[in-house]
């Protein structure tokens, strides 16, 4: 599992390329005493979770993300090529 950390103050942005319709993702959001909790799972077996808390969000996914100059995620494309 990866672990990512965007501080406070930060926009999170994680592009998806290969997914045009959002239906495709299965979604399920949990308000938790101390965060706002998030999973996903994408038809192309990517699993990610998120938990947004008061002073940062904290990302884990079952792939490594890449990191754009601009602070913004891209999810991998091809996890068969992975």
């Amino acid at each position: 599992m990866f672990t990512y950390i965007v501080e406070k103050g930060a926009n999170l942005k994680i592009h998806t390329p290969g997914i045009k319709d959002m239906s495709q993702i299965k979604t399920k959001t949990i308000q938790k005493p101390d965060c706002i909790y998030m999973q996903s799972d994408y038809p192309s077996g990517w699993h990610i979770e998120v938990e947004q808390r008061s002073d940062k969000i904290v990302i884990y996914s079952n792939y490594q993300l890449t990191q754009n100059e601009d602070g913004s995620f891209n999810a991998p494309t091809k996890l068969s090529d992975l």
